[in-house]
């Protein structure tokens, strides 16, 4: 198969990632491509992601291993539509920064959470913001609305991420969390 015919340009982390073989994907776009004559390759990889997402729901042995798994595939989308469709990933992005909050919530350990900002970036150079996880959950902040950044026009999506940090008792040691 011509590799050009796929305008992914992360296509071999892609597979690489959620362990999909090229002659397994190749194989699933032929048949896709067969019912979906009519269609472009940038449908079949949505079709994709879904279905790696319903996979890696199924394979998931744990919470905190289906929230990681839907965050990492959430977070390709973004990045798919970002570089391959130019697109804004927005309503990708909100639910990739959720899953990364339940990911965290699921561990064993209670956490605050900071968000992480652009030093080039006004509204984000000098933010100070720590709060409980269960808290930023209820709020959601990111990705910021109104971002100065899309704004601007030199992004098409919010670049701040989550950064997080264990709890730690008055002993120095992380503090489990009551699940």
């Amino acid at each position: 198969m011509d590799s050009r015919k796929f305008t992914y340009s992360n296509l071999s982390v892609f597979l690489s990632i959620f362990k999909i073989e090229r002659s397994k994907f190749e194989e699933d776009y032929f048949e896709w491509k067969g019912k979906n004559r009519h269609l472009e390759f940038n449908e079949f990889m949505w079709f994709y992601f879904q279905e790696t997402a319903l996979r890696l729901a199924e394979e998931a042995k744990s919470p905190a291993e289906l929230y990681a798994s839907m965050r990492d595939i959430y977070n390709e989308m973004v990045w798919y539509r970002i570089r391959d469709e130019q697109k804004k990933p927005d309503e990708l992005l909100v639910s990739r920064h959720y899953y990364e909050l339940m990911a965290k919530k699921s561990s064993e350990y209670k956490m605050n959470v900071v968000i992480i900002g652009r030093p080039d970036c006004k509204k984000c150079s000098n933010i100070e913001y720590c709060t409980r996880l269960e808290t930023e959950l209820k709020r959601r902040t990111l990705p910021f609305k109104n971002c100065p950044m899309v704004k601007s026009g030199r992004y098409l999506a919010c670049s701040c991420c989550y950064g997080f940090q264990m709890i730690r008792g008055k002993d120095g040691l992380p503090i489990k969390s009551k699940q």
